[in-house]
């Protein structure tokens, strides 16, 4: 059996790439075992990964065909937001 490979894309994750590569969020278990991971990790662009089992077709090709790779990861870069806000700092309540 031919392994496959995904190279990782920038804010790519485990998850983007089960859909994309294995059709569905099910396929992200598997990615993980294969290149022992974390589904949770941030992955590095440019790496590449053995692709999980394919569990729907139809997804994989629609990807495929239409040359999409969702990209959906967090990064630590991205600033802002409540959470990220001190009262009377850079929170100022009126």
């Amino acid at each position: 059996m031919e392994v496959m490979i995904a190279k990782i894309k920038d804010n790519q994750s485990l998850i983007d790439l089960a859909i994309q590569t294995g059709g569905s969020i099910e396929a992200v278990f598997d990615l993980a075992i294969k290149n022992n991971l974390s589904i949770t990790e941030s992955l590095v662009v440019g790496t590449t990964i053995a692709t999980a089992a394919v569990v729907a077709s139809q997804i994989v090709n629609y990807y495929a065909t239409r040359r999409l790779t969702p990209a959906t990861d967090i990064t630590d870069g991205v600033t802002g937001g409540i959470g990220a806000m001190g009262i009377e700092i850079d929170f100022v309540v009126n």
